[in-house]
């Protein structure tokens, strides 16, 4: 089974994403069949995501997928997920390091 992504190929990988309350991590436009992972145009993986509240979706096609949920699916390997954001000076010296 060919398990390449169609159309774009586009990759989310290795990210540390921050999130507001009530926000998406992913949107996904037409073709997003969580039951047929081949039809998916983004594969996603080891992404650290923090959101201000548990209610972090991805959007499929859309139609929003909870993000726990989302998790179990194992379309996003190696992604995890804390529902509360850390403190400021942590994500501040982040910035710090990556603008170094």
């Amino acid at each position: 089974m060919n398990l390449a992504p169609a159309g774009w190929g586009e990759g989310y990988y290795n990210n540390t994403c921050l999130l507001a309350p009530s926000s998406s991590y992913i949107i996904i436009g037409s073709g997003c069949n969580v039951s047929d992972p081949s039809s998916f145009t983004l594969t996603a993986g080891s992404n650290t995501v923090y959101s201000a509240d548990s209610n972090v979706v991805v959007n499929c096609d859309g139609h929003n997928i909870a993000m726990s949920d989302w998790l179990t699916t194992g379309l996003d390997k190696g992604t995890t997920w804390q529902p509360t954001l850390p403190p400021a000076a942590t994500i501040i010296q982040w910035a710090r390091d990556l603008l170094a």
